[in-house]
């Protein structure tokens, strides 16, 4: 037999290949009774965890899951690695508290693990944690103070990126470079937005994916490759996938399209869902992307591909319009999702009959909606061994130890009383949360057909009043305006406590789902099959009034509601630091979309159209161009006063704007420009490493080194005091500004 060594141990525990307590014995030296492998970038040991002060744990896990997984054991002392034994702690509280930080699509598992050593038996807390299978990493969601109870410090702010290097979780502030962070890591996507029911996981110029729904895929790989290989045969134009709702269609679809993608089929794609229109502080409103009808899709077809045309054009110059540019493309894929709620025939033609042969589609809906040559699949029951399987994960992720760990046989025969379906799969981990007699129950005599109301009522009444007006707040605002925290508490009147363990508790039913972006804001969204009883709720209850009011007196203050047209709403949802990486051809067409809506953008959204556009003629190499449009953006910032720390895109702007200038200075006006922009936000502590390197460097071009020595020293301090944190090149800046001013100082000598 081979023995393994402890890395191979290790990545089979974090892999799942070998049981956690089985592996932790091998990881232990028989003669020493220590652990035998040293802290890395795969394992790390904590003496102790408090169930109610989780903050470093949630940090360790966040670092694991960005990395490469990891195993955290607690009842160890990281100094010697002996094991000193860890107190039984409650599962399901933890969770509860870890998922405040983490959210519910961290991939984790705690154990209660016990050890035999020399006789002695010691119990430990295990954290098995898997690397994330997302494009996007993930980030803290919430601040982390260092002191409860004392004066309020933070820590750690929200949006941080955590990830493991050798033996420490290194922490990446969300005010520094995160998507090249990202990139390191090996994600390759974008942050995700909240635009329909579903989250975007990548929106740029001719690519529009969403994200998957739930955390782990779970079964459908034989579906999977049947549908795969349909997209081989030169005979087809793509598939159509119907069934039962809550059977897993959208997310099937979503994994096809990602594959077709990753494997280099269709490197232009569409995605949208028939989500309908939504209340608003003008009454209904409609969301975007989204088609109800052949207009609709055109409309919001024409704003993905970039074409300026309004949005009440006629539906044939639309399709006129859409037709020829999708000709343009080698093969462009478009996913059209949760057709049963279209009953606009002239739609369903213009997929059947009128689309170019380059475009292949991906098709969800009750029943098959499109027939011309798509392959059609009915999507049934998951298979006994999988839905088992799904039934142990969604128990765990509930907190609920004791049930996950009961034989699989068992979990066998629960799912065949639950159809085999992922909805009420999922539905019931959540409801045997709430009620412990669920377990016994089940769903009694519901027909399979039935379902999907029955999980989504059941679940609806088992929620409190307050947690109700929460999620009817939620699908309220989407597609009005962004759906973060703030703008929920506002229009939903509750207080901030009430509002964040609502979201909590309708994240692990289902209800909601939730995506932090790369500035650290959350934003929710709700479930398809859940949006027309939240709708309810609100009616039902008299809440709408109540939510007009609170949001127009929100959006009044934020004036941020977002404009009309769909090609300046799609840029205004584009990160300037994304277009680093687009190609030449991208940045070209970027550029066109930008030239064309610029003349029609509301004054509101103009700095933020023109920061996309120094980003774009920076990264076309036309500088000048670009230092002249962030000289525009930075001088209106300067002129409306003092920057505040809560400004976030203004101080990034800002920092930009500096970089591009003292990358273009040649003369001292055009640096001293280049410090008055640092100089304004120099006291924000958002940018620290970066705002003090650049000082320091400019003032010693300049020969100030009166101010030099202050930001010198400035730096040294930082970096003492962040020995293991991101410095983003401090170091590196200073050892430049010291290299010029030394030449400056034995010039005269040469002379």
């Amino acid at each position: 037999m081979v023995q393994l060594n402890d890395l191979e141990i290790l990545q089979r525990i974090v892999s799942g290949d070998v049981e956690v307590d089985r592996g932790l014995a091998d990881l232990v030296d028989r003669g020493s009774g220590l652990f035998s492998p040293p802290e890395g970038e795969l394992i790390d040991y904590k003496r102790s965890v408090d169930a109610e002060n989780v903050g470093e744990l949630a940090r360790d896990i966040l670092g694991f899951s960005n990395t490469n997984g990891g195993l955290l054991i607690c009842g160890v002392a990281d100094v010697d690695r002996s094991i000193v034994g860890h107190k039984a702690v409650d599962f399901q509280r933890v969770r509860e508290n870890l998922g405040l930080l983490l959210g519910t699509r961290v991939d984790f598992e705690l154990e209660q693990c016990r050890l035999s050593i020399r006789g002695t038996v010691q119990p430990v807390l295990t954290v098995v944690v898997r690397r994330s299978s997302a494009v996007y990493p993930n980030l803290l969601r919430k601040d982390i103070v260092l002191r409860p109870g004392l004066v309020r410090k933070l820590k750690y702010v929200k949006g941080t990126l955590f990830y493991r290097q050798d033996s420490n979780t290194i922490a990446e502030s969300p005010y520094a470079d995160i998507e090249s962070r990202a990139r390191d890591l090996g994600f390759t996507g974008a942050a995700p937005r909240t635009r329909t029911s579903f989250l975007l996981q990548e929106d740029k110029p001719g690519l529009r994916l969403y994200a998957p729904i739930n955390d782990r895929f779970f079964g459908r790989e034989g579906e999977l490759a049947e549908l795969l290989a349909k997209f081989d045969d030169p005979r087809g134009r793509g598939v159509s996938i119907a069934g039962f709702g809550g059977v897993g269609k959208t997310e099937l679809a979503i994994q096809l399209v990602a594959q077709l993608h990753r494997r280099g089929k269709f490197g232009t794609i569409y995605s949208g869902s028939a989500k309908q229109t939504l209340l608003g502080p003008a009454g209904s409103q409609q969301t975007d992307p989204v088609f109800i009808d052949l207009h609709s899709f055109l409309a919001d077809l024409a704003g993905w591909l970039g074409l300026n045309l309004p949005h009440d054009a006629p539906v044939d110059v639309l399709s006129k319009a859409c037709l020829s540019e999708l000709q343009k493309y080698k093969r462009v894929l478009l996913f059209v999702d949760n057709l049963e709620t279209v009953t606009d025939r002239p739609l369903f033609s213009f997929l059947d009959e009128a689309l170019p042969d380059n475009t292949w589609i991906v098709a969800t809906s009750r029943v098959h909606k499109i027939r011309n040559f798509v392959y059609p699949k009915e999507l049934r029951e998951m298979e006994g061994d999988d839905a088992a399987r799904l039934l142990r994960h969604e128990l765990k992720r509930q907190g609920l130890r004791e049930l996950a760990s009961i034989h699989i046989s068992d979990l066998r025969e629960k799912v065949r009383s639950l159809y085999c379906h992922p909805l009420a799969i999922r539905w019931f981990a959540w409801a045997c949360k709430k009620d412990s007699k669920v377990w016994q129950t089940g769903i009694g005599d519901i027909d399979q057909r039935e379902l999907e109301s029955f999980c989504v009522a059941h679940t609806l009444g088992s929620l409190d009043t307050d947690t109700q007006k929460v999620l009817a707040a939620v699908v309220s605002i989407s597609g009005i305006t962004d759906t973060n925290p703030e703008c929920i508490r506002h229009t939903s009147g509750l207080p901030e406590s009430i509002v964040e363990r609502s979201l909590w508790d309708l994240e692990c039913s289902g209800l909601v789902s939730a995506a932090t972006d790369d500035d650290g804001v959350t934003t929710y969204s709700v479930s398809p099959l859940a949006e027309k009883p939240a709708s309810d709720l609100a009616r039902n209850n008299d809440w709408e009034a109540e939510y007009v009011r609170n949001l127009r007196s929100f959006l009044r203050l934020r004036a941020d509601t977002p404009p009309e047209s769909p090609l300046i709403r799609d840029l205004l949802n584009l990160e300037p630091k994304r277009i680093q990486f687009y190609t030449p051809e991208e940045l070209r067409e970027l550029d066109a979309r930008l030239s064309r809506a610029l003349p029609h953008c509301p004054d509101k959204h103009v700095r933020k159209l023109k920061w996309l556009m120094a980003e774009t003629q920076r990264h076309l190499e036309r500088p000048v161009s670009a230092d002249d449009l962030y000289r525009e953006c930075a001088d209106s910032i300067l002129s409306e006063g003092p920057v505040t720390a809560d400004q976030t895109e203004t101080v990034r702007l800002l920092l930009e704007a500096a970089t591009v200038a003292k990358a273009r200075a040649q003369t001292r006006p055009q640096i001293e420009r280049a410090i008055s922009y640092l100089l304004a936000i120099r006291e924000t502590e958002i940018a620290a490493p970066r705002v003090i390197g650049m000082l320091a460097e400019m003032f010693a071009l300049l020969g100030d080194e009166a101010h030099y020595a202050e930001y010198f020293q400035r730096g040294e301090e930082y970096l003492d005091s962040h020995p293991y944190g991101e410095t983003t090149g401090l170091q590196e800046a200073l050892e430049r500004a010291r290299a010029q001013v030394e030449r400056r100082r034995a010039q005269p000598r040469r002379n």
